[in-house]
């Protein structure tokens, strides 16, 4: 009987780990290196596969996200539009609507889910700081800082946008999904 050495195991686990399935935004996937999944022409997205090295990730198709319609004002929804066209594959879901105060709750917001700490995102955020007078943008928020031209605060880099306050999660922090808030038409 022949037994397999046990400088085999971990790297055993590591490989039904980085095979493992997972999900992004409603949409399931697969572990694999980022190399695969391009070669496939799908869309790799971080922090989905969180026990895997830095180059497995959450293969998926690309995702095909909509503006929901309802109760999203239509210059909002054009806009968003207009936001995925130039974001191709960064974005799994939008959110627009929610009953509770602010522009959320009167359809002047939109939330990109593009997952927890995404790079993506912070591309999406500064694109639309760079578009927002054609875009009516009231203020972008990514990666718990925020940028508001109202304020006089003129483009630059996201780094240099303002700190906010720590508001506990991920989500609630904006590191899974940039937001934008439109003026009113």
């Amino acid at each position: 009987m022949r037994f397999l050495p046990l400088a085999l195991l971990p790297l055993s686990a590591g490989l039904v780990a980085a095979q493992s399935s997972c999900e992004v935004y409603y949409q399931t996937g697969t572990c694999i290196s980022t190399e695969e999944c391009a070669a496939a022409n799908k869309v790799s997205t971080p922090n989905f596969c969180p026990n895997d090295p830095a180059n497995v990730q959450c293969c998926t198709e690309p995702p095909n996200p909509e503006i929901p319609g309802s109760n999203c004002q239509p210059h909002v929804v054009k806009a968003g539009e207009t936001i995925l066209a130039e974001n191709k594959g960064a974005v799994h879901v939008v959110w627009c609507y929610a009953d509770k105060s602010g522009e959320h709750g009167k359809g002047l917001a939109l939330d990109f889910m593009v997952g927890a700490h995404n790079p993506k995102g912070q591309v999406l955020a500064e694109w639309v700081m760079n578009n927002h007078k054609s875009l009516n943008v009231m203020y972008v928020i990514w990666g718990q800082k925020i940028w508001n031209p109202s304020n006089g605060e003129a483009p630059t880099a996201w780094e240099n946008w303002r700190d906010m306050e720590d508001r506990g999660s991920v989500t609630a922090n904006h590191w899974d999904h940039p937001h934008v808030s439109f003026n009113a038409a």
